[in-house]
């Protein structure tokens, strides 16, 4: 099971791209730097889903599982579902 950490760092001063996100792998129990991004708070599903459609967009998690959280009453592109069967995403 391949395993991600993220951390989240607020700046309450700014209206857009008000949340920063630091994300690593976690490799022979040790963090490797993959990436950094912005998201604003207004429009978003909440850190851990936007850390899952990170690694998504960049090739870390394959494509087919962005409709695995789809059910009666949530939508595709969520951190739920088949998933989590494989990979793991958790905030530090």
């Amino acid at each position: 099971m391949k395993t991600f950490i993220y951390k989240e760092v607020a700046h309450h001063n700014r209206t857009r791209n008000n949340r920063e996100v630091t994300v690593y792998r976690i490799k022979q129990n040790k963090p490797h730097y993959i990436g950094f991004f912005s998201y604003s708070t207004g429009s978003t599903r909440g850190a851990q889903h936007e850390v899952f459609n990170y690694l998504m967009n960049n090739g870390y998690i394959p494509k087919k599982y962005y409709k695995s959280s789809v059910c009666a009453w949530r939508g595709a592109g969520y951190f739920f579902g088949e998933v989590t069967e494989h990979y793991n995403i958790f905030e530090i």
